[in-house]
């Protein structure tokens, strides 16, 4: 194992800037956990960033199974809108009546990730950010094959600077 690992990262200790109770939704930054324990402002609990959770919705929305879910810290419930914090995707329908939703957390990768590199057929490889040059379609099976491997190294780079994968040894 890597002398550097420190956790599998899955449970993690944060200092709470508020009152949270056990089960309760907890946003710090873009990150987005399930709070182990109770605490007040000033406390230092265990928070849960992975798993499936029964989370309250907002119970004038129909849910889809595979949704992508957010929440609203206000209203403090489930929801679909996209301006709220992001929190997963719904694993099972949840009708208009419901109260409730399961959903699988997930946590948002940093910008400058490696969705951020896309290619075309016939172009050169083009950052969203609009690095890269898409002047003249690429020619030749060589350099086609050097596009693929920079754009290789591009995502593999993101994904270690992201934390999605364990940097070289």
């Amino acid at each position: 194992m890597a002398q550097n690992f420190i956790q599998d990262g899955r449970i993690i200790s944060v200092t709470l800037s508020g009152t949270v109770t056990t089960g309760s939704v907890v946003v710090v930054g873009s990150m987005v956990g399930i709070a182990l324990t109770s605490g007040v402002s000033g406390d230092t609990i265990e928070v849960m960033l992975e798993g499936v959770f029964l989370l309250v919705k907002n119970d004038s929305l129909v849910i889809s199974q595979g949704d992508e879910v957010f929440w609203s810290t206000g209203d403090e419930e489930v929801n679909k809108t996209a301006t709220d914090t992001p929190l997963g995707i719904a694993i099972a329908d949840a009708a208009e009546a419901a109260t409730t939703v399961f959903v699988k957390l997930h946590q948002i990768p940093a910008q400058g990730s490696a969705a951020n590199v896309t290619y075309t057929a016939g172009t050169n490889l083009v950052g969203v950010d609009g690095s890269g040059s898409n002047a003249a379609p690429l020619t030749g099976t060589e350099t086609r094959l050097d596009a693929i491997d920079t754009a290789i190294a591009a995502i593999l780079t993101a994904l270690k600077n992201a934390g999605l994968m364990a940097p070289d040894a």
